[in-house]
Order: C-alpha cells, then sequence, then structure tokens
C-alpha cells in the first residue's frame, strides 16, 4: 500500500466532481474502520478476529491516503456520524454471527468497487492507478469474505444485503454533498 501513496496529488487541481467522489472515499474509508473496530469490539471468534484486524490494518493504510490529500475543509463534515454508523454496522454484524459479518463485508465491497470504478474512468492518471490499485485491495477482501460465508442464503440474509447495500449508496450521496 504504501507505494501507493503519492503526496504530488493535488485535489484542488480535480474537478468539482471528482473531489466530491474523494471526500466520499475518506468517508467511506473511516466507515470501513469503524466497521472493523466495531467486529474487534464484540466478537471473540478467533477467525474472526484475524480477518477483522488484517483488514483493518489495510483500511487505516487507506484512509491514510486520502488523509493525505484532503483538507479538513474537503472531508465531509458528517465523519462522526460515518465514523458511528461503521461501528454500529459491524458490532451488529458480529453480534448476529460471523457468516452475517463476512456477508456484510461482502456487500459493502462490492459497493466500493462499484464506486471506484466509476472514479476511475474518469480520473487524472496518476490518480486513476492508485485508484485501481486501492480497487483490487477492496476486490480481495469481498472475495475473501466470500470465501468465508456460508453458502445459506435466506430471505433475512438478502434483505439485509439490500439494507446494507441502500446504506452505502445512501452514505455517499450525502458525503459528496456534505
Amino acid at each position: 500500500m504504501s507505494e501507493m501513496l503519492n503526496p504530488n496529488i493535488d485535489v484542488t487541481t480535480l474537478s468539482k466532481s471528482l473531489r466530491r467522489d474523494l471526500r466520499s472515499d475518506h468517508a467511506g474509508e473511516t466507515g470501513a474502520v469503524m466497521i472493523y473496530n466495531g467486529i474487534l469490539a464484540v466478537s471473540r471468534d478467533p477467525a474472526l478476529r484475524s480477518f477483522a484486524s488484517t483488514h483493518l490494518e489495510s483500511e487505516q493504510k487507506h484512509l491514510a491516503l486520502f488523509d493525505s490529500w484532503l483538507s479538513k475543509e474537503d472531508k465531509s463534515r458528517l465523519l462522526l456520524l460515518w465514523s458511528l454508523s461503521g461501528y454500529l454496522l459491524g458490532a451488529f454484524a458480529a453480534l448476529i454471527s460471523k457468516h452475517l459479518t463476512y456477508y456484510t463485508i461482502e456487500i459493502v465491497e462490492q459497493f466500493v468497487v462499484e464506486h471506484y470504478e466509476s472514479q476511475i474512468l474518469t480520473a487524472p492518471r496518476d490518480l486513476r492507478e492508485i485508484l485501481v490499485n486501492l480497487q483490487a485491495e477492496e476486490k480481495e477482501h469481498q472475495l475473501e469474505a466470500i470465501t468465508l460465508q456460508d453458502d445459506r442464503q435466506n430471505q433475512v440474509r438478502k434483505f439485509w444485503g439490500l439494507i446494507v447495500d441502500a446504506g452505502s449508496r445512501l452514505a455517499v450521496n450525502v458525503a459528496r454533498l456534505i
């Protein structure tokens, strides 16, 4: 991840739309860090804790990257909300079951991969390369979460997936603005 750190990205030269996307990325990475903190706060399952610890480290690096680019004015003013939401999402899923937690991560990461894809299409080359690397890491998280789940799909789980996806989409749209 450290090879991705490029302090030469001047956010002020980017389009307003791309700057809003970076704001939402920062908010999303803040939420992701807190999802894993929430999991670690309530889970005693060694496998789930290992998964969460490894992914937490990765998400902290992603967050540090966006922190290095964005001024306070370019960050979402709702970071406390994104932190609390992420923490509660991770903790709630982990309290229910490790398989629901993995499924939650799958759904969140699926959305994140799509979100980065839309930015990659319009970003300048140096930023695009970094976003591609970030997207690849998020895709790895998604695939790992898929392999760790049981394969039981039921209506409650599908409904949970819809809620998590809708919440992710709503959060990005709000973070782009505030």
